[in-house]
């Protein structure tokens, strides 16, 4: 990365070098086994709302189906270990999840130190290892979403930042949820 006249060059791309900002609010965060599990226990919730209930309910099917077939063995035990199979997907999904998770997350693995920065204008996203800061405009946030230990910030539907209320550095909870309010014009959604 080269700096020439107000202009950043990355990858023979030249950006113009943004301004400083003045924060309002700062968090610090790092990806713990807390936070992917409570990642994962919201998108669940909000996004795979219905997913346990289809897997019990195909899994009882198919316990049924097998009980009903039980005089001929193949169809009988195929349908049992469908149903056992789905029944425990069901009952260890957020145990598959984490571990596919944890195993794929960078900052995750390198424990990486995550900076939230809200300023005025945007919110900037600073971690040493992605190599170069996040600018996040607040028209790209598309939801805000709020459980009792974070915040769920929801960027042009396809990016989720998590905000963990006992991170914040700078500022407080009750008057983040407000500026972001007034600065997104979208309101919190409780989950």
């Amino acid at each position: 990365m080269q700096k020439t006249e107000g202009y950043i060059i990355i990858n023979h791309r030249k950006y113009k070098e943004r301004g400083t900002m003045t924060t309002v609010y700062k968090l610090k965060s790092k990806h713990t086994k807390e936070v992917l599990e409570d990642f994962i226990r919201f998108d669940n919730k909000v996004r795979h709302p219905l997913t346990k209930m289809h897997l019990t309910v195909l899994g009882i099917g198919f316990l049924v189906l097998g009980y009903l077939l039980r005089a001929k063995t193949a169809g009988m035990i195929a349908c049992f270990v469908a149903g056992g199979i789905m029944l425990g997907i069901m009952l260890f999904s957020y145990k598959i999840a984490f571990v596919k998770l944890s195993s794929q997350d960078q900052d995750y693995i390198d424990q990486n130190e995550i900076t939230y920065l809200f300023g005025q204008a945007e919110l900037r996203i600073e971690n040493p290892a992605w190599g170069e800061n996040v600018h996040v405009k607040y028209g790209e946030i598309s939801m805000l979403y709020e459980d009792k230990k974070n915040f769920y910030i929801c960027r042009n539907n396809e990016e989720l930042y998590l905000l963990p209320h006992a991170d914040f550095v700078e500022g407080a909870v009750d008057g983040f949820r407000r500026f972001l309010e007034d600065k997104t014009k979208k309101i919190w959604v409780n989950t």
